[in-house]
Protein backbone atom coordinates (compact mmCIF):
# COMPACT_ATOMS: atom_id res chain seq x y z
CA UNK A 1 0.00 0.00 0.00
CA UNK A 2 1.39 3.87 -0.89
CA UNK A 3 -0.24 6.40 -0.06
CA UNK A 4 -0.58 9.43 2.44
CA UNK A 5 1.32 9.25 5.56
CA UNK A 6 -1.51 8.27 7.97
CA UNK A 7 -2.39 11.09 10.43
CA UNK A 8 0.08 12.20 13.80
CA UNK A 9 -2.48 11.15 15.78
CA UNK A 10 -3.52 7.73 14.88
CA UNK A 11 -3.17 5.27 16.62
CA UNK A 12 -3.59 1.20 16.70
CA UNK A 13 -5.12 1.02 20.36
CA UNK A 14 -7.79 -1.47 19.15
CA UNK A 15 -6.23 -5.06 18.79
CA UNK A 16 -7.45 -8.61 19.20
CA UNK A 17 -6.59 -10.11 22.40
CA UNK A 18 -5.44 -13.42 21.00
CA UNK A 19 -3.48 -13.87 17.83
CA UNK A 20 -4.72 -14.96 14.18
CA UNK A 21 -4.88 -18.36 13.78
CA UNK A 22 -3.14 -20.40 10.90
CA UNK A 23 -2.80 -23.67 12.89
CA UNK A 24 -4.87 -24.92 9.81
CA UNK A 25 -2.16 -25.84 7.91
CA UNK A 26 0.45 -28.58 9.39
CA UNK A 27 3.44 -26.63 8.65
CA UNK A 28 2.78 -23.10 10.41
CA UNK A 29 2.37 -24.39 14.04
CA UNK A 30 5.56 -23.95 14.90
CA UNK A 31 5.76 -19.85 15.18
CA UNK A 32 4.62 -17.34 12.46
CA UNK A 33 5.81 -14.08 11.53
CA UNK A 34 5.54 -10.96 9.19
CA UNK A 35 2.36 -11.33 7.73
CA UNK A 36 1.39 -8.80 4.65
CA UNK A 37 -1.80 -8.52 3.83
CA UNK A 38 -3.11 -7.13 0.27
CA UNK A 39 -6.39 -6.67 -1.74
CA UNK A 40 -7.65 -9.80 -3.24
CA UNK A 41 -10.28 -10.98 -5.62
CA UNK A 42 -14.13 -11.57 -4.87
CA UNK A 43 -13.70 -9.71 -1.43
CA UNK A 44 -10.83 -11.57 -0.42
CA UNK A 45 -7.69 -11.01 1.27
CA UNK A 46 -4.59 -12.49 0.52
CA UNK A 47 -1.99 -12.65 3.43
CA UNK A 48 1.66 -13.64 2.76
CA UNK A 49 3.09 -14.90 5.79
CA UNK A 50 6.51 -16.36 6.94
CA UNK A 51 5.87 -19.73 9.49
CA UNK A 52 8.06 -22.46 10.64
CA UNK A 53 6.70 -26.26 11.64
CA UNK A 54 7.15 -27.70 15.05
CA UNK A 55 10.28 -28.77 15.44
CA UNK A 56 11.00 -33.06 15.01
CA UNK A 57 12.65 -35.28 17.80
CA UNK A 58 16.06 -34.15 16.79
CA UNK A 59 15.37 -30.24 16.95
CA UNK A 60 15.17 -29.93 13.17
CA UNK A 61 12.50 -27.71 11.90
CA UNK A 62 11.96 -25.67 8.58
CA UNK A 63 10.82 -21.97 7.57
CA UNK A 64 9.10 -21.62 4.83
CA UNK A 65 6.43 -18.82 3.34
CA UNK A 66 2.56 -19.08 2.97
CA UNK A 67 -0.89 -17.25 1.32
CA UNK A 68 -3.98 -17.53 2.76
CA UNK A 69 -7.18 -16.02 1.97
CA UNK A 70 -10.05 -13.98 4.52
CA UNK A 71 -13.08 -11.93 4.21
CA UNK A 72 -12.74 -10.84 7.47
CA UNK A 73 -9.01 -10.30 7.81
CA UNK A 74 -9.41 -12.19 10.76
CA UNK A 75 -10.63 -15.88 9.88
CA UNK A 76 -8.04 -17.44 7.31
CA UNK A 77 -8.56 -20.18 4.92
CA UNK A 78 -7.04 -22.26 2.08
CA UNK A 79 -3.75 -21.78 3.41
CA UNK A 80 -0.85 -23.55 1.22
CA UNK A 81 2.69 -23.02 0.99
CA UNK A 82 3.96 -20.02 -1.50
CA UNK A 83 7.57 -20.72 -1.46
CA UNK A 84 9.75 -23.73 0.35
CA UNK A 85 13.18 -23.88 0.52
CA UNK A 86 13.12 -27.13 -2.61
CA UNK A 87 11.45 -24.52 -4.56
CA UNK A 88 14.41 -22.28 -4.47
CA UNK A 89 17.22 -22.69 -7.16
CA UNK A 90 21.16 -23.46 -5.86
CA UNK A 91 21.94 -23.38 -2.72
CA UNK A 92 21.46 -19.92 -1.30
CA UNK A 93 17.74 -20.92 0.20
CA UNK A 94 18.39 -24.82 0.62
CA UNK A 95 17.55 -24.54 4.69
CA UNK A 96 14.65 -22.21 5.17
CA UNK A 97 12.73 -19.43 3.64
CA UNK A 98 11.62 -16.33 5.66
CA UNK A 99 10.32 -12.88 5.94
CA UNK A 100 8.51 -12.34 2.79
CA UNK A 101 7.39 -9.01 1.05
CA UNK A 102 5.22 -8.59 -1.80
CA UNK A 103 4.63 -5.96 -3.99
CA UNK A 104 2.44 -5.89 -7.21
CA UNK A 105 3.97 -4.27 -10.38
CA UNK A 106 2.55 -4.44 -13.93
CA UNK A 107 0.09 -7.28 -13.47
CA UNK A 108 2.71 -8.79 -11.38
CA UNK A 109 2.97 -9.82 -7.92
CA UNK A 110 6.99 -10.29 -6.95
CA UNK A 111 8.04 -11.84 -3.26
CA UNK A 112 11.07 -11.23 -1.76
CA UNK A 113 12.44 -13.30 0.65
CA UNK A 114 15.54 -14.27 2.80
CA UNK A 115 17.14 -17.37 1.49
CA UNK A 116 18.96 -19.43 4.57
CA UNK A 117 21.57 -22.07 3.34
CA UNK A 118 23.10 -24.29 5.48
CA UNK A 119 25.84 -22.38 6.37
CA UNK A 120 22.95 -20.22 8.32
CA UNK A 121 23.67 -17.12 6.29
CA UNK A 122 20.50 -15.24 5.16
CA UNK A 123 20.42 -13.61 1.32
CA UNK A 124 17.57 -11.50 -0.06
CA UNK A 125 15.65 -13.70 -3.56
CA UNK A 126 12.75 -12.79 -5.41
CA UNK A 127 9.78 -14.66 -7.16
CA UNK A 128 7.17 -13.71 -9.23
CA UNK A 129 4.05 -14.66 -9.71
CA UNK A 130 1.73 -14.00 -12.79
CA UNK A 131 -1.82 -14.49 -10.74
CA UNK A 132 -0.79 -13.65 -6.87
CA UNK A 133 -1.28 -17.06 -5.81
CA UNK A 134 1.31 -19.29 -7.15
CA UNK A 135 4.94 -18.54 -7.67
CA UNK A 136 6.11 -19.59 -11.42
CA UNK A 137 9.75 -18.26 -11.17
CA UNK A 138 12.19 -17.85 -8.49
CA UNK A 139 15.72 -16.34 -8.97
CA UNK A 140 18.90 -18.39 -9.45
CA UNK A 141 20.82 -16.50 -7.13
CA UNK A 142 20.46 -13.73 -4.65
CA UNK A 143 19.01 -10.27 -5.65
CA UNK A 144 21.34 -9.06 -2.43
CA UNK A 145 23.72 -11.23 -1.78
CA UNK A 146 26.52 -11.07 0.96
CA UNK A 147 29.14 -8.78 -1.14
CA UNK A 148 26.13 -6.45 -2.46
CA UNK A 149 27.34 -2.73 -2.05
CA UNK A 150 31.23 -3.83 -2.05
CA UNK A 151 30.47 -5.63 1.41
CA UNK A 152 32.96 -8.21 2.75
CA UNK A 153 31.18 -11.51 1.99
CA UNK A 154 33.80 -13.34 4.71
CA UNK A 155 32.14 -11.19 7.30
CA UNK A 156 28.42 -10.57 6.78
CA UNK A 157 26.23 -13.26 7.43
CA UNK A 158 23.27 -11.98 6.23
CA UNK A 159 20.99 -9.50 4.09
CA UNK A 160 17.12 -9.75 4.79
CA UNK A 161 14.32 -7.67 6.00
CA UNK A 162 13.49 -6.42 2.60
CA UNK A 163 11.12 -3.77 1.99
CA UNK A 164 10.61 -1.37 -1.02
CA UNK A 165 8.10 1.44 -2.60
CA UNK A 166 7.69 1.53 -6.34
CA UNK A 167 7.77 4.58 -8.42
CA UNK A 168 8.94 6.38 -11.67
CA UNK A 169 9.40 2.60 -13.33
CA UNK A 170 12.27 1.89 -10.09
CA UNK A 171 12.25 0.34 -7.06
CA UNK A 172 13.24 1.94 -4.02
CA UNK A 173 14.07 -0.28 -0.98
CA UNK A 174 15.72 -0.77 2.32
CA UNK A 175 17.22 -3.98 3.72
CA UNK A 176 18.90 -5.10 6.83
CA UNK A 177 22.67 -6.12 6.84
CA UNK A 178 25.06 -7.51 9.04
CA UNK A 179 27.78 -10.06 10.52
CA UNK A 180 27.88 -9.70 14.31
CA UNK A 181 26.07 -6.24 14.35
CA UNK A 182 23.19 -5.58 12.19
CA UNK A 183 22.67 -2.35 9.96
CA UNK A 184 19.86 -1.11 7.63
CA UNK A 185 21.01 0.45 4.39
CA UNK A 186 18.96 1.23 1.32
CA UNK A 187 19.05 0.63 -2.72
CA UNK A 188 17.27 0.97 -5.71
CA UNK A 189 16.32 -1.35 -8.16
CA UNK A 190 16.41 0.34 -12.13
CA UNK A 191 15.50 -2.89 -14.02
CA UNK A 192 13.74 -6.59 -14.06
CA UNK A 193 13.32 -7.18 -10.21
CA UNK A 194 14.25 -10.80 -11.58
CA UNK A 195 17.94 -9.63 -12.59
CA UNK A 196 20.10 -9.52 -10.05
CA UNK A 197 22.16 -6.80 -11.36
CA UNK A 198 19.08 -4.15 -11.56
CA UNK A 199 19.77 -3.82 -7.64
CA UNK A 200 22.40 -1.10 -6.85
CA UNK A 201 23.23 0.62 -3.32
CA UNK A 202 22.23 3.80 -2.43
CA UNK A 203 23.94 3.76 1.27
CA UNK A 204 23.51 3.43 5.05
CA UNK A 205 20.53 4.57 6.83
CA UNK A 206 20.23 7.35 9.41
CA UNK A 207 17.93 7.48 11.98
CA UNK A 208 17.36 10.91 14.23
CA UNK A 209 15.91 8.99 17.46
CA UNK A 210 15.66 5.52 19.08
CA UNK A 211 18.43 4.17 17.17
CA UNK A 212 18.54 0.17 17.54
CA UNK A 213 21.05 -1.86 19.24
CA UNK A 214 23.46 -2.98 17.27
CA UNK A 215 22.16 -6.33 16.38
CA UNK A 216 19.09 -5.40 15.04
CA UNK A 217 18.20 -2.07 12.34
CA UNK A 218 14.71 -2.66 13.51
CA UNK A 219 12.22 -4.18 10.87
CA UNK A 220 11.79 -2.25 8.42
CA UNK A 221 8.58 -1.35 6.43
CA UNK A 222 8.52 1.55 3.72
CA UNK A 223 5.79 3.28 1.65
CA UNK A 224 5.63 6.56 -0.62
CA UNK A 225 3.55 9.22 0.98
CA UNK A 226 2.21 12.58 -0.81
CA UNK A 227 5.23 14.07 -0.56
CA UNK A 228 8.28 11.81 0.10
CA UNK A 229 8.23 8.55 2.60
CA UNK A 230 7.70 7.02 5.63
CA UNK A 231 8.69 3.82 7.33
CA UNK A 232 7.12 1.86 10.28
CA UNK A 233 9.83 0.66 12.27
CA UNK A 234 10.03 -1.33 15.63
CA UNK A 235 11.59 0.69 18.68
CA UNK A 236 12.73 -0.35 22.24
CA UNK A 237 12.70 2.03 24.31
CA UNK A 238 11.77 0.25 27.87
CA UNK A 239 10.73 -3.45 28.58
CA UNK A 240 9.08 -3.98 25.44
CA UNK A 241 9.18 -2.97 21.35
CA UNK A 242 6.82 -0.82 19.73
CA UNK A 243 5.84 0.05 16.33
CA UNK A 244 7.03 3.63 15.58
CA UNK A 245 6.33 5.85 12.57
CA UNK A 246 10.01 7.48 10.52
CA UNK A 247 9.50 10.19 7.62
CA UNK A 248 12.19 11.16 4.89
CA UNK A 249 12.68 12.94 1.90
CA UNK A 250 15.98 11.25 0.53
CA UNK A 251 15.08 7.74 1.72
CA UNK A 252 18.19 7.65 3.51
CA UNK A 253 17.99 10.37 6.53
CA UNK A 254 14.73 9.45 8.54
CA UNK A 255 13.05 11.42 11.32
CA UNK A 256 10.96 10.17 14.04
CA UNK A 257 7.44 11.10 14.14
CA UNK A 258 5.41 9.27 16.60
CA UNK A 259 4.69 5.62 18.02
CA UNK A 260 2.02 3.90 15.65
CA UNK A 261 1.51 1.16 17.61
CA UNK A 262 2.87 0.20 21.62
CA UNK A 263 4.05 -3.78 22.74
CA UNK A 264 0.70 -5.01 24.67
CA UNK A 265 0.42 -5.91 28.33
CA UNK A 266 3.55 -7.51 30.77
CA UNK A 267 4.03 -11.11 29.24
CA UNK A 268 1.27 -11.29 27.05
CA UNK A 269 1.99 -13.02 23.64
CA UNK A 270 2.39 -9.63 22.07
CA UNK A 271 4.42 -7.39 24.65
CA UNK A 272 6.86 -6.67 22.23
CA UNK A 273 5.62 -6.14 18.74
CA UNK A 274 7.93 -6.14 15.65
CA UNK A 275 7.86 -6.41 11.58
CA UNK A 276 4.45 -4.50 11.09
CA UNK A 277 2.77 -3.57 7.96
CA UNK A 278 -0.41 -1.42 7.05
CA UNK A 279 -3.54 -2.19 5.17
CA UNK A 280 -6.50 0.40 4.76
CA UNK A 281 -10.05 -0.79 3.97
CA UNK A 282 -12.72 2.45 3.43
CA UNK A 283 -11.88 4.87 6.25
CA UNK A 284 -10.39 2.56 8.50
CA UNK A 285 -6.60 1.75 8.93
CA UNK A 286 -5.40 -1.76 10.01
CA UNK A 287 -1.80 -2.81 11.22
CA UNK A 288 -0.93 -6.46 10.78
CA UNK A 289 2.34 -7.23 12.98
CA UNK A 290 4.68 -10.12 14.98
CA UNK A 291 4.21 -10.58 18.46
CA UNK A 292 6.27 -12.01 21.15
CA UNK A 293 6.18 -11.82 24.84
CA UNK A 294 10.23 -11.27 25.90
CA UNK A 295 11.48 -8.15 23.82
CA UNK A 296 14.15 -9.80 22.37
CA UNK A 297 17.29 -7.48 23.86
CA UNK A 298 16.44 -8.70 27.36
CA UNK A 299 16.56 -13.01 25.78
CA UNK A 300 20.45 -12.21 24.46
CA UNK A 301 20.38 -11.20 21.39
CA UNK A 302 19.43 -13.07 18.01
CA UNK A 303 21.41 -16.17 18.95
CA UNK A 304 18.79 -16.59 22.07
CA UNK A 305 15.71 -14.32 20.32
CA UNK A 306 15.08 -16.63 17.60
CA UNK A 307 13.79 -19.15 19.90
CA UNK A 308 10.96 -16.59 20.58
CA UNK A 309 7.09 -18.08 20.03
CA UNK A 310 6.45 -15.69 17.57
CA UNK A 311 2.69 -14.97 16.68
CA UNK A 312 0.48 -12.48 14.27
CA UNK A 313 -1.82 -9.93 15.41
CA UNK A 314 -3.98 -7.05 13.79
CA UNK A 315 -4.74 -4.06 15.29
CA UNK A 316 -7.75 -1.28 13.88
CA UNK A 317 -7.78 2.60 14.46
CA UNK A 318 -10.46 4.51 14.75
CA UNK A 319 -11.85 5.18 11.50
CA UNK A 320 -10.38 8.89 10.53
Amino acid sequence: MNGALPDAGLRFETRRESPLDFSAHPKTRGWQYSLQIIPGSDGKHLGFIGARDLPAPDGDFERRLFIAESTDLVNWTNIKIALEPSDVPGTYGAAHIADPFVMEIDGRTYIWFAGINEAVQWQVGCAVSTDGFNTVEVTETPVIPLSFGGADKDTVRLTDDFSGVYEDGRILFVYNRGGGNYYGFAGVCDGDPMDPASYEPIGAIQFDKYPMPDWNAGNMTVYRADEGYYMLRATGVADAQDISVYVSDDFVNWRFEDVLLRGGPSGSWNNSVYKAFLLRTGDTWHCSFSGTETPMWLRGGPATGSNKTFRCGLATAAPQ
